[in-house]
């Protein structure tokens, strides 16, 4: 049952007992509570008023009417605990996937050390070298030129625009900027 059907189921409840409150005959059972005694008084003073028009049988029902309303204002607070429970939880869930989103975006920051390599018309694989160097992807600019020198691919390099990252081999860069 729903939060809404089970206030609804109890507000029925609560209507009808008071619908039926002048029409029950109060009886000679011992109120087991303070909530019962006051129920109880209640249900005699409407008695006086209205003479002996209620009966042992109405007033069982109306007994079973306030034993339904505890049980179901009882479902409704277990209810509303839950719903509070549950909204601690998702709150809870929401902070740990921020915090997770966060930390995700920290480690792509820090391995998305991106360049982007313009290589114009005459550019020597030794100018190439010390752009990449500067921009900390390779480690020494000689060591790429070198690289490039003994591949023999000095003559293959292409002008372009090429993206770049700080992980890469020297192998993986000059694989890009000679195809």
């Amino acid at each position: 049952m729903t939060k809404d059907q089970l206030k609804g189921l109890g507000t029925g409840i609560i209507l009808a007992t008071a619908l039926f409150i002048p029409s029950v005959l109060a009886g000679d059972e011992e109120p087991t509570d303070a909530k019962d005694q006051a129920v109880s008084d209640d249900a005699e003073s409407v008695a006086s008023d209205h003479g002996d028009q209620f009966t042992d049988e109405k007033w069982e029902e109306y007994q079973e009417l306030i034993a339904e309303h505890s049980v179901v204002e009882e479902m409704l607070l277990a209810a509303d605990e839950k719903n509070q429970s549950l909204n601690e939880e998702i709150a809870d869930l929401e902070t740990e996937l921020e915090e997770r989103k966060d930390q995700e975006a920290e480690k792509v920051d820090a391995s998305a050390q991106v360049l982007y390599l313009v290589v114009t018309q005459g550019m020597t694989a030794g100018e190439i070298g010390e752009i990449l160097e500067r921009a900390e992807v390779v480690n020494s600019s000689s060591e790429f030129r070198q690289y490039i020198e003994d591949e023999e691919l000095v003559m293959s390099i292409r002008t372009g625009e090429y993206l770049l990252t700080e992980d890469m081999a020297i192998s993986e860069i000059a694989d890009q900027i000679t195809k």
